[in-house]
């Protein structure tokens, strides 16, 4: 797992190097930062997953939109730094742009590497970082950064249907940063097996369909999900109900505290080893006691 996130002349940090624990909550005054120090993974994602060889960090992408690069480098600095740990591995990005009023990117200056085998700067343009001479713990990082999954505050829960992502192989879990995919890692997942360490402890079904229903109960007592694909269109029904003698309900009547935490149940209990969950306020819409709930169920999941 990742175990640090560096940002240097950053937003509001001039610097910082943040460790993080399996499960790490972020909290505090409004505009403090918080956000910012989980951009600093969007960022470095969202050119990676879609553009690797790229010489360049975009700042507006599908997982993070920052504007220009006077909006995001500190001050009157001319670059920033980025980066992550994991371990014996590390990479640190370092970034500029030729006209910070305008530019949209950042140009990518060097990457630092360290790894077990030792440290090296490859300075940029060039694609050998990205080739097959990065060491085993370095390509474990990468894996880490690429295959992040978000979900802003904002959600997509209350529309009749929901799209596929469009990706040809999408990150697994990857809900979307707006939860717009979770229905459908549901309807292709629902009858598959939960891995063990994940089941709720008095639920004896083992399918996701069960698991999502055992752990959806502790936030809205006898909920349940179905969700199917709509024959060739791309779309996918999502159908809830509040106990099994209930008829199935779409979204919008069922309540938004449900479909809003719907995406971080279904990301947290697909979600594959090594991949990072980062949810910005997990608990927003849900009562007090659900709010207790939804933090346990996180910690279970980790």
């Amino acid at each position: 797992m990742i175990d640090h996130i560096h940002l240097d002349q950053f937003k509001c940090f001039e610097s910082l190097t943040l460790p993080l624990a399996p499960m790490t909550l972020l909290t505090g005054f409004n505009a403090g930062g918080k956000s910012t120090a989980g951009q600093v993974l969007l960022l470095l994602a969202q050119t990676l997953r879609w553009a690797p060889t790229s010489d360049r960090i975009t700042l507006n992408g599908r997982l993070t939109q920052l504007g220009t690069a006077a909006e995001v480098i500190r001050g009157d600095n001319l670059t920033m730094k980025l980066g992550a740990q994991q371990g014996t591995a590390s990479l640190v990005w370092t970034l500029g742009a030729e006209d910070r009023r305008t530019a949209t990117f950042l140009d990518i200056a060097e990457v630092e590497v360290g790894s077990q085998n030792g440290n090296q700067t490859i300075a940029l343009p060039t694609k050998k970082i990205w080739s097959d001479g990065l060491s085993e713990d370095v390509n474990s990082l990468l894996y880490s950064i690429t295959n992040v999954i978000f979900l802003s505050a904002v959600r997509s829960g209350l529309g009749p249907t929901f799209p596929s992502p469009q990706d040809a192989e999408p990150v697994h879990a990857d809900v979307g940063p707006y939860g717009e995919f979770a229905p459908w890692w549901l309807a292709l997942y629902l009858d598959e097996e939960v891995e063990l360490a994940r089941r709720h402890p008095q639920e004896e079904g083992t399918t996701l369909r069960r698991q999502f229903g055992a752990w959806a109960s502790e936030l809205f007592p006898g909920a349940e999900v179905n969700a199917n694909f709509l024959g060739r269109t791309g779309l996918v029904d999502l159908e809830l109900r509040r106990s099994t003698t209930d008829t199935w309900q779409r979204p919008a009547n069922i309540g938004y505290g449900l479909t809003y935490a719907l995406p971080i149940l279904v990301a947290a209990l697909l979600a594959k080893p090594g991949q990072v969950l980062l949810i910005d306020s997990p608990e927003a819409h849900l009562h007090p006691q659900a709010q207790s709930n939804i933090a346990r169920f996180l910690a279970t999941m980790v």
